[in-house]
């Protein structure tokens, strides 16, 4: 038998109704057409009870979705969702493309892509009873506008409440991105940064204690009281008063010390511990000195949300429009998310652009200064990679999964994440990571120099200052000494006429008296 004929009396098979003769039960399998859901006949049942199969009863577990069309809405985020214009044609990459091209080949199905009108992800905007309300790509899947929603959406209590999300195919977490702040806008500092304010102040504590202690002990030491030490005290040796002894132990700091030395033995015993501190002292000083010269050291102007949100006067920051974070930052009850979300709402009365939708504007914000974006952090490594001037704090917080997102109670989610374990341990995620997270086209060799570079006289401006500022605090002491020794002079000027005056006066009584 031909082809033609087989499939003839399949066709009439198919056709046949046994039941409208009552000699038997159809048989049919609901399936995926191209003309949508439809069933399919596979056989019929006769009356004795025998089975007629001329189809697979089960087409679906071979064929999975038959090429059925599920409506799915995205939206371009780089590395995972990437929009390309090109003629007016809109094609669609990254991550999630891969990982949607892949799902829609093992599981034959096709789809159609869409984007949201509002171009945002979603967060909730409205609240109808016990029901919220969202825009956004979670609100078309709360409609059932669309089948699914490829993106980089992250599973929240509060979008679980509207819709169902399959296994995650993304972990990371979120941080700040912000500009590295000029390095020879604190080069005038150089002489003071090796050491923190706090040990600054100590020492200047440390210093006049100091002083006045070892004032005291050679000041009341009864051995300058024995007749044999009388003359060392009398001939100006030691520290007898709080000038020389200031001056003493502000040498020792330096590690030149002065001209009087101590001659009690509890004196010297208190000015060689002193000296032992001052060696500590700038040993440390000088190790740290040499590291702030020879490496830069590109260290941010905070390094937590507390310390950023500290700084709102110096400092904005912002986050795209309809993301997760803007729920968090809002309506958290955490006090250092809500000082975030305060300080943004302030912002934003002055500068819109704290809450642009486009990364584009947000990444300009960053780079013209005293701005920092809220994000993840894949994309801030990106960036960094791309441009050695940006930077990211140290603290990570608000741990992000990010997974395909499906109307509630979905019976495609099981489908779908037992395909995405399986993608998960062949590697392929991996493969894609390396497709499209960018590399960086060079090395930042600042931040890494291991070698020594020459000093530059921006770098030790410092020095400088602290030459013409001692400079200057000298002359203001020498026109204070000269005012001072004009006026002594002056008065001791008064007083010898006074004198002169005074003998004329009783030269002339004692004539009087005479006569």
């Amino acid at each position: 038998m031909t082809r033609e004929i087989i499939a003839d009396l399949q066709q009439e098979a198919r056709n046949w109704r046994p039941e409208s003769r009552c000699e038997g039960f159809r048989i049919d399998t609901l399936i995926w057409t191209h003309n949508g859901r439809d069933f399919n006949n596979v056989g019929y049942v006769s009356k004795d009870g025998n089975l007629v199969v001329f189809a697979d009863l089960f087409p679906n577990t071979k064929y999975g979705y038959n090429g059925r069309l599920f409506q799915v809405s995205t939206l371009h985020y780089e590395p995972f969702v990437v929009k390309m214009v090109e003629n007016g044609n809109v094609t669609y990459g990254g991550i999630c493309m891969e990982l949607l091209n892949e799902l829609s080949k093992t599981l034959n199905f096709t789809y159609n892509l869409t984007e949201p009108e509002d171009q945002t992800w979603g967060v909730p905007v409205s609240q109808s009873g016990d029901k919220i309300i969202f825009n956004g790509m979670i609100g078309q899947l709360q409609r059932e506008e669309v089948d699914i929603v490829a993106a980089d959406i992250s599973i929240q209590k509060e979008r679980e409440m509207v819709m169902d999300f399959m296994f995650p195919y993304y972990y990371g977490y979120t941080s700040v991105l912000l500009k590295k702040p000029d390095p020879n806008a604190r080069k005038w500092r150089t002489l003071v940064d090796p050491l923190r304010w706090e040990v600054l102040m100590t020492i200047g504590i440390c210093l006049l204690l100091a002083s006045l202690m070892a004032f005291l002990l050679e000041k009341f030491n009864p051995f300058y009281n024995d007749p044999e030490n009388a003359q060392i005290a009398t001939q100006n040796y030691g520290l007898h008063t709080f000038h020389d002894s200031f001056w003493y132990m502000y040498g020792a700091l330096l590690s030149q010390g002065g001209v009087n030395l101590p001659e009690s033995v509890a004196g010297r015993t208190f000015v060689s511990c002193w000296w032992l501190f001052s060696i500590v002292v700038v040993g440390t000083y000088c190790g740290n000195l040499i590291a702030f010269l020879t490496v830069t050291k590109d260290k941010p102007p905070f390094e937590t949300l507390d310390e950023m949100a500290d700084l709102k006067g110096d400092y904005k920051w912002g986050f795209q429009e309809g993301t997760h974070w803007e729920h968090v930052f809002k309506t958290s009850k955490n006090k250092e998310f809500r000082r975030i979300g305060d300080a943004l709402m302030e912002f934003n009365e002055t500068d819109p652009s704290v809450f642009s939708k486009d990364f584009k504007t947000q990444l300009a914000n960053v780079k013209k200064g005293n701005y920092g974006w809220i994000g993840d952090t894949v994309v801030i490594e990106i960036e960094m990679a791309k441009d050695c001037e940006l930077m990211m704090i140290k603290e990570k917080f608000l741990p992000l999964k990010y997974a395909f997102g499906f109307t509630n109670n979905s019976p495609h989610v099981q489908i779908f994440t037992k395909q995405i374990l399986s993608i998960h341990e062949s590697g392929l995620l991996q493969v894609w990571k390396r497709r499209w997270w960018p590399k960086s086209k060079e090395i930042c060799a600042e931040s890494i120099i291991a070698e020594a570079k020459p000093i530059s006289i921006i770098d030790v401006q410092s020095a400088f200052y602290v030459a013409a500022g001692g400079g200057f605090i000298g002359f203001c002491a020498f026109l204070i000494e000269v005012c001072v020794g004009w006026l002594k002079q002056k008065r001791k000027e008064r007083l010898s006429q006074g004198n002169r005056s005074g003998v004329d006066v009783n030269s002339i009584v004692l004539n009087v008296n005479e006569t």
